[in-house]
């Protein structure tokens, strides 16, 4: 919309419904692109597995449904205006060019989104022994025989990610990880564990954390112990739903990651939590 005023304000005449007009199509496309991204994002997955398709769902997409208003906005400006004549004088078709590039330039940057394909491949679980890494197998049946985080690992290598599970930090193994993660710590780290952490991350790195709410001393004090340098730290509350599962109470905004979800039993959502941030 500040890109579409840019224009506006090189056009001599017709400002107001020229304005009106592009607050309209900005209308309808918003229109297109969430009915876009609430229907067909599950059709698009199932038929095409590159990278660069997948990026349609996203900013790429609404760059091209706003090229027919750029090129209609394009063909209305005029860089005649009074006040910048003398500037302009002499090397009007130039400046008009510049004027051009820069506008359909500021529009591609705002809507492009890279390839989502990741970079960072190194993947360090921290893991001092208390994580259930089991997997599951047909000798065990039941919703809390089947392990807990140990299909993660192989989902991840399925996607090309070099995974290590170490029980200590140190200098070594962050040099060669890209995302560290942590889980449930059930004690604080060491203060030069946390220095080095704290560097990794200062440095680059990434620092994935789950915890748990309801723990003290364990989870939610060392987790928070953690994080202090980032502002971020566990709360000790419940959101408890009225009805099942948030029957009725829960939107899932529209995006590829939620594009699969047409129930709340999907998600595994049932109490909820906030972080102060």
């Amino acid at each position: 919309m500040i890109c579409s005023g840019c224009f506006i304000w090189f056009i001599k005449s017709k400002r107001i419904g020229l304005l009106i007009l592009s607050l309209v199509y900005i209308f309808a496309v918003t229109v297109i692109y969430t009915i876009f991204q609430i229907y067909f994002p599950g059709w698009v997955l199932h038929h095409f597995h590159a990278f660069w398709v997948h990026s349609l769902h996203s900013r790429v997409l609404l760059f091209l449904l706003l090229i027919p208003l750029i090129i209609y906005l394009f063909s209305k400006v005029d860089v005649n205006i009074p006040h910048l004549r003398k500037e302009i004088s002499r090397n009007e078709q130039l400046v008009k060019s510049f004027l051009y590039l820069i506008i359909f330039a500021s529009f591609f940057i705002l809507t492009f989104k890279p390839s989502p394909e990741p970079a960072n491949r190194h993947i360090l679980f921290y893991d001092n022994g208390y994580l259930d890494w089991r997997l599951p197998d047909h000798n065990n049946y039941g919703a809390k025989n089947g392990g807990m985080f140990g299909m993660l690992p192989v989902y991840l290598e399925a996607k090309d990610y070099h995974i290590i599970h170490d029980s200590a930090i140190s200098k070594e193994n962050l040099l060669e990880t890209d995302i560290l993660v942590v889980v449930n710590l059930l004690q604080d780290f060491s203060e030069k564990e946390k220095l080095l952490i704290w560097d990794f991350v200062d440095k680059g790195g990434s620092l994935f954390v789950l915890g748990d709410h309801t723990g003290f001393k364990k989870i939610r004090e060392p987790t928070n112990d953690l994080l202090e340098p980032f502002n971020i730290g566990l709360n000790f509350d419940c959101a408890i739903p009225f009805v099942e599962s948030w029957r009725n109470s829960m939107k899932f905004f529209p995006h590829f990651i939620t594009s699969s979800v047409n129930s709340n039993y999907v998600s595994n959502i049932f109490i909820g939590a906030s972080l102060t941030i």
